[in-house]
């Protein structure tokens, strides 16, 4: 519950937050680091990489 809690209150901050795991990122982990760029792309107002 706390960690939903916290989740929310920085969604609601307008923060961008995402999640990743180590067995997420070790079995998935050119899905998660496009996640990474993209977040990043947007957030330092860059384009949006192809793929």
């Amino acid at each position: 519950m706390d960690d939903n809690l916290r989740q929310n209150a920085v969604a609601l901050g307008g923060d961008t937050v995402l999640r990743l795991d180590l067995f997420g990122l070790r079995i998935a982990e050119e899905q998660f680091m496009k996640q990474v760029v993209t977040a990043h792309a947007r957030l330092t107002g860059g384009a949006k990489p192809l793929g």
